[in-house]
């Protein structure tokens, strides 16, 4: 009898030691009704993944829900009502959706399908053990407006009166409007290009070609034959003599102002400091000799680049070549044959790192509104005419030598006079980029 008793003991002690390893295992149920919570596309329109902020607050009754939204707005025309939700939460118990049109009492977070989110969408969660419960509120953010479309607005009408033969615009902390007459030249600045005011220029060389003064970071520079011209505020000048006879300045690069000697053959390098020229770096033997447009901006690789396209060679010809160079020293023809059509008295900028020209004139005259805007998204490579959202007005007539520029903190570009077959326009616009301007004010 007593042997029989000890061994029900023994399997006793044997079931309750199972008993108490099967309870060690068993994971504690979860508490938590909290999730993550994400949206993909349900459409060929598609976007990067998505992060959503999260903002404890409290309805109208006073209770509490979780708002979750997106900071950065999904893509324009992204379909609000073809959006798949992605939610993951620690083993919940339940998880309720309620549309504007439709509530799912127990959402299937593995299969899930598309919602409509242009009103918001609530989620109620519940955790596995049952004792917490969540309301969350979901609010998708959609771009309202084409954020690659670029405006283009209307600052002046008539800037100037006076009877001008040449014009050359320079931002420099604002907008500088070179006008030069037949017998002196005028400055007119403005913050915005709306509002101009006249300066009297002190001591500036009247007949030189202003087509070729050249900011080099916080001082202005212009220079012909043996004589070198630089100025703090674009208003007072000083000149200086130097040794060695040039054209004219050609562009400002890396620090260093560059100045074409002879026909456009020779390049030669300002040292602003003794002011005299040094080095001798030949240019291409067809490399352009008057009528070009000049930019300097930053390549591909964030370098700054010059670039230098159109104009005319040694024999007078057009050319349609995009010349590029990081130092002066060595030249590359960018584009290839056929680009664009080959003109002379152009402007070309880079603005969002789109190259962009801009007017100017063929062998039959100005160039017509359906081709004279092209851009080029390979800094100058392959070109193309501009998207319709690029598109310039209709009342921004086609016109040779408009003077274009960006402002320092390339955030807008501006366009500002030229000339079509009833002279000098005299007008400004300013041009933005929707996604450019978002940035910005996100900055700030």
């Amino acid at each position: 009898m007593k042997k029989y008793f000890n061994y029900l003991l023994a399997i006793t002690f044997i079931a309750l030691g199972f008993t108490a390893c099967f309870n060690i295992n068993e994971p504690e149920k979860s508490n938590s009704a909290d999730i993550t919570f994400s949206v993909k596309s349900g459409t060929k329109t598609s976007f990067t993944s998505v992060e959503f902020s999260k903002d404890d607050m409290k309805d109208e009754d006073g209770n509490d829900y979780v708002l979750l939204y997106n900071k950065d707005s999904l893509p324009y025309l992204t379909k609000p009502d073809s959006l798949v939700p992605i939610i993951s939460g620690i083993r919940l118990s339940s998880i309720r959706v309620e549309t504007k049109d439709t509530i799912i009492e127990k959402f299937n977070v593995s299969k899930p399908d598309t919602l409509d989110f242009s009103e918001p969408v609530k989620i109620i969660t519940e955790s596995e053990d049952g004792k917490a419960k969540k309301t969350f509120v979901v609010v998708v953010n959609i771009h309202t407006k084409d954020p690659d479309l670029y405006t283009w607005t209307p600052q002046s009408s008539e800037i100037y009166n006076e009877n001008a033969v040449a014009e050359k615009l320079v931002f420099f902390d604002s907008l500088l409007l070179y006008v030069k007459t037949a017998v002196d030249v005028k400055l007119f600045t403005s913050k915005e290009g709306a509002k101009w005011t006249g300066k009297t220029l002190t001591n500036f060389p009247n007949f030189f070609d202003i087509k070729y003064i050249v900011r080099n970071k916080n001082k202005l520079y212009i220079a012909e034959n043996q004589e070198v011209y630089s100025s703090f505020d674009g208003i007072s000048w000083t000149k200086n003599d130097v040794a060695t006879p040039i054209h004219h300045l050609a562009f400002a690069l890396n620090g260093q102002v560059f100045g074409f000697l002879g026909n456009h053959n020779v390049l030669q390098i300002l040292d602003t400091v003794s002011m005299s020229w040094t080095k001798n770096m030949p240019l291409p033997s067809n490399f352009p000799v008057e009528n070009e447009g000049i930019f300097t901006s930053n390549s591909a690789s964030g370098s700054e680049r010059v670039f230098v396209v159109g104009g005319k060679d040694v024999g007078g010809n057009l050319l349609n070549t995009v010349w590029s160079s990081e130092y002066g020293s060595h030249w590359t023809n960018l584009a290839s044959k056929d680009v664009f059509s080959a003109r002379i008295d152009i402007a070309v900028v880079q603005y969002d790192k789109v190259l962009m020209l801009f007017g100017g004139r063929d062998e039959n005259g100005i160039l017509g509104i359906d081709d004279y805007f092209a851009i080029s998204q390979d800094f100058g490579i392959s070109w193309r005419l501009p998207y319709t959202n690029m598109v310039m007005p209709i009342d921004l007539t086609p016109r040779i030598n408009c003077q274009v520029v960006i402002n320092d903190d390339k955030t807008k570009m501006y366009f500002v006079g030229g000339q079509n077959g009833s002279g000098f326009t005299r007008d400004a616009w300013v041009v933005m980029k929707n996604s450019v301007l978002w940035e910005s004010l996100k900055q700030e």
